[in-house]
This record gives C-alpha cells, sequence and structure tokens, in this order.
C-alpha cells in the first residue's frame, strides 16, 4: 500500500490540473470520469481524490499519477 498522502488543497489544485488537460480532449475515458466527478459530487469535498478512506486525498488515480510526476521531475 502506497504511503502517499496529499493535503486537501494540494490535492485539489492537482484535480483542476487534471480537469483542465482532460478538457482540451475530444473524447476519452479520463475526461469522462472528471466530469462526473464533478458533475454529481457537487462540492470539492466529495470530489474522487478526496473519497480515500483513510483521509489521505488519494482517491483519484489521475490525481495520484500526475502528483507522482511532479513529484520525480
Amino acid at each position: 500500500m502506497s504511503e502517499l498522502r496529499l493535503e486537501f488543497d494540494e490535492a485539489l489544485e492537482l484535480c483542476e490540473q487534471v480537469r483542465a488537460k482532460n478538457k482540451k480532449k475530444s473524447i476519452s475515458f479520463n475526461k469522462l470520469w472528471c466530469w462526473g466527478c464533478v458533475k454529481f459530487t457537487k462540492s470539492p469535498e466529495k470530489r474522487c481524490f478526496a473519497n480515500a478512506e483513510d483521509g489521505s486525498n488519494t482517491g483519484c488515480v489521475q490525481v495520484n499519477k500526475l502528483y507522482e510526476k511532479l513529484k520525480n521531475q
């Protein structure tokens, strides 16, 4: 199990970056995932990234992937 832990504000910023990147795509699973997450959760506190059971804000694979990419640069 990963020991990755993100602060809420950091995860929200990464989420917004992922959403901006996905908006540019014509169609993809990740774009649909972001759209559904925002559409049906209605608030940032309920988005996929904040849905980790341990409160680590690592519930979204796309956010975690971007975090790892930025961390390793």
